[in-house]
């Protein structure tokens, strides 16, 4: 895995990338259309640049809104997988080392 698959942008910086204000971000995340974001802190909330890029390459080729959110769910359910994959290839690391 790249270092670069897990970036992570703020949701500020990620509503530059996606071409929406604050307030669209969040409507559009309630329609399906974009991905919840990631807390990284007590108040602080982010988005994986990956799935900001996949989402603007989807809407540049012209995928259609029911498109996105199929996009966005799978981009979602690879969270979780990504993770595991990630722990993982830490724990075969571990044992590998003991």
């Amino acid at each position: 895995m790249h270092n670069d698959d897990f970036q992570l942008v703020r949701i500020d910086e990620g509503c530059k990338q996606l071409c929406m204000c604050r307030a669209g971000y969040y409507k559009a995340h309630a329609e399906g259309l974009t991905p919840p974001p990631v807390k990284v802190g007590l108040r602080a909330a982010a988005i994986p640049k990956r799935e900001i890029d996949a989402i603007n390459a989807a809407r540049a080729a012209g995928v259609n809104d029911d498109g996105i959110r199929a996009l966005v769910q799978r981009l979602v359910a690879d969270r979780t997988k990504r993770f595991a994959k990630l722990t993982g290839q830490l724990d075969d690391a571990t044992r590998q080392a003991a």
